[in-house]
């Protein structure tokens, strides 16, 4: 769907209307002692033009969320390796395409 919002919009306009992040980036990335894991969540909010949000209520999801998805056991949080291979190959040109897009060539 970006093709068609890049077809639209030139590339300053496309900033200036569109935050494209990685999912990866909304993990809690550092521990704040006694408070739990945070999220900077200010991108997000200074891009939007709203106030920023009272992160300390959002720490309780987001860590909840953080420990169900590492909370499973080795055997069934891993890809088996053939189909990782396979996956990784299947959507490389896709990946590439959506790197390209975003100015920055292949991004996994």
């Amino acid at each position: 769907q970006l093709r068609i919002w890049w077809k639209v919009y030139n590339k300053k306009e496309r900033m200036d209307k569109f935050l494209i992040l990685k999912s990866e980036s909304l993990l809690p990335t550092e521990k704040i002692a006694g408070n739990g894991a945070r999220i900077d969540l200010s991108i997000i909010t200074d891009f939007l033009g709203v106030a920023a949000l009272n992160v300390t209520s959002f720490d309780t999801a987001a860590t909840s969320a953080t420990a169900n998805f590492h909370g499973a056991s080795e055997k069934e949080s891993t890809i088996n390796g053939t189909t990782e291979i396979m996956l990784r190959e299947l959507y490389r040109p896709f990946n590439f395409e959506l790197g390209e897009m975003l100015g920055g060539g292949e991004i996994w």
